[in-house]
C-alpha cells in the first residue's frame, strides 16, 4: 500500500487528523493555564469548565449529525474546523481579566458543542475515504495518526529524562 499516490486524499486526511489531534491536546493544556493565570480561576471552577465542555459534547454530537446529514460530511469537517477556529480566536477577546470568569463557562459550552462536532465527523469523514478492501490496515494508520500528537507532546519529557538517567548512570565517578 503506498498512502503517497494509491491513496492520497487518505494521507492528506491522516496529516489533517495529526494536526487536529495535537491542536486538541495543546488547546486543553493551555486552557487550564489560561483559566489559572490570565482569569485567576480556583481549580474548582476550572474544573467545573472542563466538565461543561465534555457535558456540552453530547449534545453537539447530536445537533451537528443534522448539518452532516445536511451539507454532507467533507463539508461539516470542513465547517467543524472553522468553528473551532472562530470560536477559540474570540474567545480571549471576551475574557481576559479576572472579572470575565463567567464568560469562560459560556465559551466551555460553545467548545463542548465543537468537541462533539468534529470528533464524529473525523471518523465519518476517514470511512468514507478508505477504499474498500482496506478497512483493517488504513483504520490502524488513523489511530496511529491520532497517537502522533500524544507522543509527540510525550516524547520531549522521556528523551530528557532517559538522557537525565543515562548520564547519572554512565558518569564518572
Amino acid at each position: 500500500m503506498d498512502l503517497r499516490h494509491e491513496y492520497k486524499p487518505v494521507l492528506i486526511f491522516l496529516v489533517s487528523i495529526s494536526l487536529a489531534e495535537a491542536a486538541t491536546a495543546a488547546f486543553v493544556s493551555i486552557a487550564v493555564t489560561y483559566t489559572t493565570v490570565v482569569l485567576e480561576m480556583e481549580v474548582k471552577e476550572t474544573g467545573i469548565l472542563i466538565a461543561l465542555v465534555l457535558f456540552f459534547g453530547v449534545p453537539g454530537s447530536i445537533i451537528f449529525r443534522k448539518v452532516t446529514d445536511k451539507v454532507g460530511v467533507h463539508r461539516s469537517y470542513m465547517m467543524g474546523l472553522l468553528y473551532w477556529g472562530i470560536t477559540t480566536c474570540i474567545a480571549p477577546i471576551f475574557m481576559n481579566e479576572p472579572s470575565h470568569k463567567n464568560n469562560s463557562y459560556l465559551f466551555g459550552c460553545f467548545w463542548g458543542l465543537g468537541f462533539g462536532w468534529l470528533f464524529p465527523v473525523q471518523r465519518a469523514c476517514y470511512c468514507i475515504l478508505i477504499p474498500g478492501g482496506s478497512e483493517s490496515e488504513l483504520m490502524g494508520l488513523y489511530v496511529c495518526s491520532e497517537r502522533v500528537s500524544e507522543a509527540n507532546q510525550r516524547a520531549p519529557r522521556g528523551a530528557k529524562r532517559l538522557v537525565l538517567s543515562m548520564s547519572r548512570r554512565f558518569a564518572p565517578r
